[in-house]
C-alpha cells in the first residue's frame, strides 16, 4: 500500500495545488528541489504535467540584428 493511497480526494487535491504553486514560484526552475517536486507531481497527477514554456525570441520576427546602440556614437 502507498500512502498516496491514505489520502482523501481533497487532500490529494490540496497536496498537487501546492506542489503547482511552488513550481510556478520557485525562481530556480531548474533546480534539483523543483526537480522533485515536478516528479512527485508527475507521479501523483500524471496529466498535469505541463511542457517547460516556449524562450522568447531575443528579436521579433524579421528584425536584423543591430551593431552597438548608443554606446561607442560620437
Amino acid at each position: 500500500m502507498h500512502a498516496m493511497d491514505d489520502f482523501t480526494e481533497e487532500e490529494r487535491t490540496a497536496v498537487i495545488r501546492l506542489l503547482r504553486n511552488a513550481i510556478d514560484a520557485d525562481r530556480y526552475f531548474l533546480s534539483d528541489r523543483v526537480k522533485t517536486w515536478k516528479a512527485a507531481l508527475a507521479k501523483l497527477d500524471p496529466g498535469s504535467v505541463r511542457p517547460p514554456p516556449e524562450p522568447k525570441p531575443l528579436l521579433p520576427p524579421g528584425a536584423a540584428p543591430t551593431r552597438g546602440g548608443r554606446r561607442g556614437q560620437r
